[in-house]
């Protein structure tokens, strides 16, 4: 069953829905978005002119990636003062029905052009470039960034993420060919969540900084949240070794273990009769029970296949995800797309030729082949990011445990069988790149998430190694390392998730030796990796 985004074409709500109708398109981004189901809507193509019909549903299942769409009423749609002579680039049109209150002018036209207009001064190349719907090289996307970040601070005063928001929302719609989310050249998404996250980077980087020291290598969050200042008083309540922000809280003041058990039956209750579990309820049921659930997950004494059965809304991919998010303080969905857009070529090209990779030819060759083979039949470049998964563990000599491939037709009691207990992306198919295949990550032998693709399953493997507390395995450690810093941006203080850890100084950095040699030779080979 197909994926779609559907937003409002004011931009202001949207929706990720599944649906095998193009009634059920509709009927479901309603629903999700709250918006009145008795009257009658159109669906548009991202362009904001092409009008989809049943036809959709064909297209979705024969692409590779998640289809995007608009909806508008359909009084809208044949109303005069919604039909215009310009082209999409335009500010979009402002929906009648939306309910919510708008702060129409919190990032107006003319509030664009201002942001823009040092940029269009001093590098109008950019702007050539951007108008045209190019990609902007990495230093001119740096301006673009550190320009929005100096007006955020300088000249409206408001680094919130919020309005870090509204301005990669105005960007993302006005020039949404060049900041569109890409992996290998391939339209992923709006780009949106990708530029804020980078903006906030720069807020984070200036703040963690000391005005006479080096900066601080790959700063690791795209939240306003005054961690920095906590933690110069001491770590925050929640703060672990590893990187979480949000570790063991206290239940709420507000809260006792009887609401906190009340609203648990209401979740299992929801889980029983819901057939779309990702609503505003459930959100926020999960958010107000996340202090119990951390207690349960972090509990010496813990069973995992009790956990998911008293919290069902666990085993689906993109609530534990979400759980994630509020486990590390920040959107890990997004900078791994942003670290796969950027870095998954640069890697795939660095180890392809670097003097220890020309050493293993035989499997150098043979990962080779059969990337490019997978790329010819599925007619798909995501083969040419995958492959990093497998060449990362070949330079480190490690093994691939982090996957593994088996026969389509195994049953769910074979694969937990032939689980080694640590958290393992499962694929039933013929390979790694295999599109039709069904991916699911499993734990301890016992439970498991399924997942609607192979990148997906990578995120919920690797945040399983945070969410329940796992030291990464003996001959996998590297990987794991390089994936955490490089490609999720987790950089602790100190800690190290080493099964085995040696004994530190404390004034050491937790840095595995060969992590950092591969890093630096990357930041010699490419810019995305320097400071």
């Amino acid at each position: 069953m197909p994926f779609f985004t559907v937003e409002l074409f004011d931009g202001s709500r949207s929706a990720m829905v599944k649906a095998e109708t193009f009634a059920e398109i509709i009927t479901n981004s309603l629903e999700d978005m709250e918006l009145d189901s008795s009257g009658q809507y159109s669906l548009f193509l991202e362009d904001r002119k092409t009008k989809v019909k049943d036809s959709i549903i064909e297209y979705a299942n024969s692409t590779q990636s998640m289809v995007r769409l608009m909806i508008k009423t359909i009084q809208e749609d044949n109303a005069p003062s919604s039909r215009t002579n310009t082209t999409s680039n335009d500010p979009p049109v402002e929906i009648a029905h939306q309910s919510a209150p708008q702060n129409i002018d919190a990032f107006s036209p003319s509030h664009l052009s201002e942001l823009l207009a040092p940029i269009r001064d001093e590098y109008k190349h950019i702007i050539d470039s951007m108008e045209s719907g190019e990609i902007l090289e990495f230093q001119d996307m740096r301006v673009v960034v550190i320009r929005c970040a100096n007006y955020m601070r300088d000249v409206r005063k408001d680094v919130t993420r919020g309005f870090a928001t509204k301005i990669s929302t105005a960007l993302c719609k006005k020039y949404a060919q060049t900041f569109a989310d890409r992996i290998e050249g391939q339209h992923w998404g709006d780009g949106i969540a990708t530029l804020r996250l980078s903006i906030m980077n720069v807020h984070q980087y200036r703040k963690n900084t000391p005005s006479k020291k080096r900066p601080r290598v790959y700063q690791d969050s795209d939240e306003e949240a005054a961690s920095t200042e906590e933690s110069e008083g001491g770590a925050s309540r929640g703060q672990d070794e590893y990187g979480c922000t949000e570790y063991a809280p206290a239940i709420p003041d507000s809260e006792t273990p009887d609401s906190q058990e009340e609203k648990r039956l209401r979740l299992a209750e929801l889980f029983q009769n819901s057939t779309s579990p990702e609503t505003d309820e459930v959100s926020n049921l999960m958010s107000e029970t996340y202090a119990t659930q951390r207690a349960l997950m972090n509990s010496k004494q813990r069973n995992l296949n009790k956990l998911f059965k008293d919290w069902p809304y666990l085993g689906i991919a993109s609530i534990f995800i979400a759980h994630s998010h509020k486990l590390l303080g920040k959107d890990v969905n997004a900078i791994f797309q942003e670290s796969l857009k950027n870095k998954a070529g640069i890697i795939r090209q660095y180890l392809k030729n670097c003097p220890i990779m020309k050493k293993k030819p035989e499997q150098l060759t043979a990962i080779s082949r059969e990337s490019k083979d997978a790329s010819v039949t599925f007619r798909s470049k995501l083969p040419e990011t995958l492959i990093i998964f497998k060449l990362i563990p070949l330079y480190f000599d490690e093994n691939s445990a982090f996957f593994k491939v088996v026969a389509k037709n195994l049953t769910t009691e074979d694969i937990l069988d032939r689980s080694n207990g640590y958290p393992t992306l499962v694929i039933r198919g013929s390979s790694l790149y295999d599109d039709e295949a069904i991916c699911s990550v499993v734990f301890e032998r016992s439970s498991m998430i399924p997942c609607k693709d192979v990148l997906e399953g990578t995120i919920v493997t690797f945040m399983a190694y945070y969410v329940f507390g796992y030291s990464y395995p003996s001959g996998l450690e590297r990987t794991l390392e390089f994936i955490q810093r490089y490609l999720f941006a987790i950089v602790p203080p100190n800690g190290s998730k080493f099964a085995n850890k040696k004994k530190r100084n404390a004034n050491d950095v937790p840095f595995d030796a060969k992590v950092r040699k591969l890093a630096k030779a990357l930041a010699e080979y490419s810019s995305y990796f320097k400071t």
